[in-house]
């Protein structure tokens, strides 16, 4: 899995129906500055971090409906 480009994380975030604190919380990132930090890697002002990136990318996994399958 690679690194979240600004774009991924904001899309990740909307597809998993979250506000950007309610990201920070499920990713425990730090209270006090925690939207901040989902803010920034959103506006490209810091890249978001591998373990946070591989973190979205597997919530993301879970959270996809799975295709339901021809019979």
């Amino acid at each position: 899995m690679n690194l979240l480009t600004p774009e991924q994380v904001r899309e990740a975030r909307a597809a998993l129906g979250m506000t950007q604190q309610q990201l920070a919380d499920a990713l425990l990132l730090d209270s006090k500055y925690s939207r901040d930090t989902v803010r920034n890697w959103e506006n490209g002002n810091r890249r978001c971090p591998g373990p946070e990136s591989v973190a979205i990318q597997l919530m993301l996994k879970v959270h996809r409906p799975k295709k339901a399958k021809a019979a």
